[in-house]
Parts: structure tokens; sequence; C-alpha cells
């Protein structure tokens, strides 16, 4: 049996390589504590340093890891990660452009949030589980 003339070899490749909301759903689920993990370690030295350039530095790795993880969330269409990492992205985006605004109030709201993504995927891999 020959591919339908209206559809290319590529295009058959590429649809099959796609992966699923279930398979973004479990990558989501598997790489996420590792990311807020190093997110907090992140904070973490952001709220000891007095080291401009440090914050600086570390707030766009904790804004690119929270970028990442929202669109593996968007991926997997975990509405309730989503709607927490989004949040956590626009106070984020505030704190990279002026770092000032950095100060310990705004760096326990970011791992407040962090501290709800974590207890939501615990929740839902140990209910998975069961």
């Amino acid at each position: 049996m020959g591919t339908p003339a209206s559809i290319s070899p590529d295009r058959l490749c590429a649809r099959a390589a796609t992966p699923t909301t279930d398979e973004f759903a479990r990558a989501f689920f598997a790489e996420a504590p590792d990311c807020i993990r190093s997110v907090r370690e992140s904070l973490f030295i952001v709220g000891l340093s007095a080291d401009d350039a440090l914050r600086e530095e570390k707030l766009a790795e904790i804004y690119v890891a929270i970028s990442a993880l929202l669109r593996e969330a968007q991926s997997a269409r975990i509405t309730v990660a989503f709607r927490l990492l989004s949040n956590t992205l626009a106070l984020l985006k505030e704190l990279v452009e002026r770092t000032n605004l950095a100060t310990p109030a705004a760096l326990d709201k970011t791992a407040a949030a962090l501290d709800q993504l974590q207890e939501f995927c615990e929740t839902t891999v140990r209910k998975a589980s069961v």
C-alpha cells in the first residue's frame, strides 16, 4: 500500500513524532521537581547576595527555567500549573527588569508559588499511582 498522494512522507513522520498530551504531562511531572529545586537554590542565592550582577544573572536563570516549565505545562494542558506559572513568570519579569524589586517579600512570593506547584505535582502524581 502506498502513501496517499496528498500527504508527503515528511509530514507523516512529523505527525508520528509529535508527543501526545499525556506524554507531555508525564514529562512535566517528571521534570518539575528538579526544576523547582534548581529555582529554589537560585532564589536562595538571590536573597543572600549583595552583588547586583549575580542577582541579575540568577533572576534571569530563574525566568528562563520558569518559562520552560510554563511551556511544558501548556503543552501538557495542565491548567492549574499553567496559571500558577504564568503568574509567577509575570512577577519574575518585573524582578528581572528591575532587580531592586527583588526584595525578601517578592522572593518569598515566588517561593510560595513554587511551594504550591510542588504540592500540586506531588498530589497529582500520588493520585495517579493509586
